[in-house]
């Protein structure tokens, strides 16, 4: 491995880049209407003139004035300082911000690897990480629809990692910043919370609301009421402040949506009443039992990359839409999951079961649908293996969070005597492995 590993590094920088340049570049420029970074672009706009962001007409009203695309602009719903991080693109018009934007994600994309790596710093991890790059899928997915999932992912993961190397005013900043860019890391404050880092809570809070005060002059206080009080309750329910793609468009990865159309919801934007009911107790069920089994930092910091692995994948399954581009956030728990692995924290069989997983979720979606889209099983077996294949990223995801869950309690397992760690806004103690329990099928250590 030490020695073979620069030149398949080397080996997953050149695909990476080739991908990067060739592929991935050229089918982000054929998306004329910038997809979804319109949403984000119009927002920024209309902002600056004085209107509501949150109108998607108003959106609508002005990418028709510019002639950029012929439908309308879906809905923005995200927190207002977002579009504070946004005001770049007004010189700028749709194709040159959203060319910009493309390279500007794979920096954040550097970032969020290289935070990554400084967590768990070894062979194993970088070859991981430079596989991912090379290979997964919803990397190219998130270029084209113009997302900015990789921007939040480099504000959170060298946050956490700050924290978790006692630096706790930055590190509860950075987050505080990722919390006003989507909403959804939020659940990592609560996971702060939960063990009483009480130091970094209080600096994300601080953060969030000094972005807030400062977005003031590009989104007055009654757009910001809006948000809070009529957006943001929305999401619950599948109105996200109107957008109009049904719950139960193929490969929509949530729990949500699978109940949805389990009890019966047809191709609407509002979560059917016993779907939600249900979801939400669901949602509940989890968030106790793992907030129990998480009550406690990580007995060292690979342990606490694994929780953080868990609380992600959370983040992706709970919400009523999960689509492809989200699947990037999958990058954190795969990388915890593997360096798991590596450590002997968890049994052979898992070996088997991630590289399963991964090669799943790595396998682009188009390629997927021309699978289903092709299945010519006789008899019974046609209708579960299309439903099978078609919630593969889905249980891939839910298998990949199952292993954080059970590494993420085992501390340094073979490897001896776990040094001490410096856990922000606790005091200092040194971290003790856990007495290992009788092996089992898949890992030893207690589960």
């Amino acid at each position: 491995m030490k020695r073979a590993l620069p030149w398949l590094l080397l080996a997953c920088f050149v695909v990476y880049g080739v991908q990067a340049l060739g592929p991935w570049k050229a089918r982000t420029w054929r998306a004329d209407s910038a997809r979804d970074f319109a949403s984000y672009y119009y927002a920024v706009q209309v902002a600056a003139d004085g209107g509501d962001p949150y109108a998607k007409r108003a959106l609508t009203v002005r990418a028709r004035e510019d002639g950029t695309r012929k439908g309308g602009v879906h809905p923005f719903f995200y927190p207002p300082p977002f579009l504070l991080s946004f005001a770049w693109v007004l010189p700028l018009d749709l194709q040159a911000a959203f060319h910009t934007w493309f390279w500007v994600e794979h920096l954040f994309l550097l970032a969020v690897m290289l935070a990554l790596w400084r967590w768990h710093p070894s062979r194993p991890m970088a070859l991981a990480l430079g596989v991912m790059a090379a290979s997964f899928s919803p990397i190219p997915d998130n270029d084209w629809m113009g997302q900015a999932n990789l921007f939040v992912l480099a504000c959170v993961v060298p946050g956490l990692l700050l924290v978790e190397r006692g630096r706790w005013r930055l590190g509860g900043a950075l987050v505080g910043l990722g919390c006003m860019l989507k909403m959804s890391p939020a659940l990592l404050v609560a996971w702060w919370l939960l063990q009483g880092r009480w130091r970094p809570v209080l600096a994300a809070v601080i953060t969030a609301l000094a972005l807030s005060l400062a977005s003031l002059p590009l989104v007055g206080v009654d757009v910001q009421w809006r948000f809070f009080t009529e957006v943001l309750p929305g999401f619950g329910s599948g109105d996200y402040n109107g957008l109009t793609v049904p719950i139960t468009l193929t490969h929509n990865h949530s729990i949500p949506s699978l109940l949805h159309e389990l009890f019966g919801g047809g191709a609407t934007t509002s979560l059917e009443p016993t779907a939600g009911w249900v979801s939400r107790f669901i949602t509940l069920a989890l968030l106790g039992l793992l907030g129990w089994r998480f009550r406690r930092p990580g007995a060292d910091p690979l342990a606490a990359l694994c929780q953080v692995g868990v609380v992600v994948v959370l983040m992706l399954v709970l919400p009523v839409y999960t689509y492809e581009h989200h699947m990037v956030w999958m990058l954190v728990p795969y990388a915890a999951a593997f360096a798991a692995l590596a450590a002997g924290r968890l049994g052979k069989l898992w070996w088997v079961l991630l590289v399963l997983a991964y090669l799943v979720q790595a396998l682009p979606l188009d390629w997927l649908k021309e699978l289903y889209s092709e299945l010519r099983v006789l008899g019974g077996l046609r209708e579960p293996a299309y439903y099978l294949l078609r919630e593969s990223k889905f249980i891939a995801a839910l298998l990949t969070g199952l292993a954080c869950v059970l590494a993420a309690g085992r501390g340094a397992g073979r490897l001896g005597r776990t040094r001490p760690r410096h856990d922000a806004g606790r005091s200092l103690a040194p971290a003790r492995a856990p007495a290992a329990a009788a092996g089992s099928a898949l890992g030893q250590g207690d589960a």
